[in-house]
């Protein structure tokens, strides 16, 4: 990554074991209303650090409070790398600590710039969504106006083409560089995202969870990235719900649970209080069994020969596929493979539908059958739908928007509707939380609520998008295992996306594979999925 460092204005070499940022009395903030602890923490120059915690922690707040994104609950924080020695301890701008912290989040605070995730795949929205090129340039990072004439900023444009073009290397963008931002898939937008945040050439960098959402190949590039950052001297804030995740790089942790400090310090010295979350056993490739296909039940979905084509680039390519009533397939494929398309074209959200033989519930796309009609007997999770949930929304209003597969609640449910999302909710342990505001969540807790929209009215078909994603080993376990709960006493047939193999339910009958838009895979499954997803 050479020639994306930032310039500094001394030798941080000489400078390591002073103070780079630090922390005192600074509150807490929680996700409820318990009264915080106060922090006493000093990032130092050489350190590289970890934030861990469970899903609302409070971690993502603390974060953001650092990168002066909110405000100062209480004490004081002083950036020492921005303050003038001569001057001595003299207030750091907000808008210097902005710009010197990237802050990189992938939650629903972090919406794009487009409209509802249903129009994404219309072509009148490319207008209002840029391409990935324009996104990564010099003048979207500047935010300049190009009716004004300013200079550029030197942190940004010093060597900049050079910087573009390595971090663009690195994170396999090249072939992007001319996609709009409302046709990625959500692994490829987190990749562009952090791409951005690497072209500011940061002080310090935040990546909040920025392994979630990647297949296998991108999580190892990206970790050879960080790597390569830290030994060029970046300083690195690494957020994460579960410790398994941290880089090789990081030397220090700092652990918080329920509004609390539980340790801080050397990583060999607390990382071993944390133990990684099990996995099922490692297996060899499943079997193809015919014979557990059952050829008799009914078609929930069928493709025939379904091409796809965005801009001239094939995105799925004679695409095959059945789903029929009770069978749970897993969806798996490297990010850009085609999964997030394909997911539209079953919920009936993509115009192209019209022009392939797209099968739902046994009518054909264009039949006359309605999205909404579709929709009904549909449940969905996906980061898409976390983004554009309304943040003022109460947990009881996300929950019952299920019934009615809307974006907020606009009719009154029924007291046996309110009784079975109040069953969920318990389940999924967010019974305590009905009437908070959703923005009042952790991205965690918001996607609990969001299975549980998805399961309210036990649907005929669950298609779950990365359902887990944010969650920490505690509260992932406990949404797989509702799944099995569901999928074994129920019909409902399933359709599952996840990058990790961990993350599968044991119910999973079956497997389809893409790669470059082509099924390269598709099996019964006489045995667990095997770990290389």
């Amino acid at each position: 990554m050479g020639g994306c460092k930032r310039q500094a204005s001394a030798d941080t070499s000489r400078l390591d074991g002073a103070p780079f940022i630090a922390l005192k009395d600074v509150p807490l903030l929680s996700y409820d209303d318990t009264e915080p602890a106060r922090l006493t923490w000093t990032l130092a120059y050489g350190q590289q650090w970890a934030l861990i915690g469970p899903t609302s922690a409070g971690k993502s707040l603390l974060a953001r409070v650092i990168a002066g994104l909110r405000r100062l609950p209480g004490g004081e924080i002083r950036y020492h790398f921005l303050e003038d020695p001569s001057a001595g301890a003299t207030p750091v701008d907000l808008a210097q600590v902005r710009r010197a912290i990237a802050y990189v989040v992938f939650d629903n605070r972090a919406r794009r710039n487009t409209d509802f995730h249903q129009s994404r795949w219309h072509a009148s929205l490319e207008a209002q969504s840029p391409t990935v090129d324009k996104y990564l340039s010099s003048d979207s990072l500047e935010q300049r106006n190009p009716y004004k004439v300013a200079p550029h900023r030197s942190d940004v444009s010093a060597g900049f083409p050079a910087c573009r073009h390595r971090v663009v290397s690195h994170l396999a963008l090249t072939h992007l560089l001319n996609r709009h931002l409302h046709h990625l898939s959500d692994g490829e937008g987190r990749r562009v995202e952090i791409a951005r945040a690497l072209l500011r050439r940061p002080s310090l960098l935040i990546l909040d969870d920025p392994f979630t959402g990647l297949d296998g190949h991108f999580r190892r590039q990206l970790h050879t990235l960080i790597g390569g950052l830290m030994q060029q001297g970046m300083h690195l804030l690494f957020v994460a719900s579960d410790p398994a995740e941290l880089p090789g790089g990081i030397t220090h942790v700092l652990a918080i649970e329920q509004n609390r400090v539980v340790a801080q310090g050397p990583r060999s010295q607390i990382t071993h209080r944390f133990p990684p979350a099990k996995t099922g056993p490692a297996t060899t490739a499943p079997k193809a069994d015919p014979a557990e296909a059952d050829c008799d039940a009914p078609t929930i979905v069928e493709l025939r020969h379904v091409n796809v084509v965005h801009n001239g680039v094939e995105v799925l390519r004679n695409v095959d596929w059945t789903v029929r009533r009770g069978e749970k397939w897993a969806l798996i494929g490297p990010n850009g493979a085609g999964k997030s398309t394909l997911l539209s074209l079953v919920l009936g959200d993509h115009p192209q539908a019209y022009a392939n033989y797209v099968e739902l519930f046994g009518r054909r796309r264009g039949s006359g059958d309605s999205i909404w009609e579709i929709k009904r007997r549909i449940g969905w999770v996906a980061p898409e739908l976390h983004r554009y949930t309304p943040l003022t929304a109460t947990v009881a209003e996300v929950v019952g928007s299920g019934f009615f597969d809307t974006l907020g609640l606009y009719r009154r449910p029924t007291d046996a509707q309110r009784s079975e999302a109040e069953s969920w909710l318990r389940w999924l342990g967010l019974l305590s939380n009905t009437q908070r505001a959703f923005r009042r969540l952790s991205a965690g807790e918001q996607r609990l609520a969001l299975v549980a929209r998805a399961l309210v009215k036990t649907p005929e078909l669950l298609i779950l998008d990365e359902p887990c994603q944010g969650l920490d080993p505690v509260h992932r376990a406990r949404v797989i295992a509702t799944l099995e709960r569901l999928t074994e006493a129920t019909p409902t047939a399933m359709i599952y996306v996840t990058h990790k193999p961990e993350e599968f339910p044991n119910t999973i009958t079956h497997l389809l594979a893409l790669h470059q838009g082509q099924v390269v895979r598709r099996v019964a499954l006489s045995r667990a999925l095997e770990p290389q997803v």
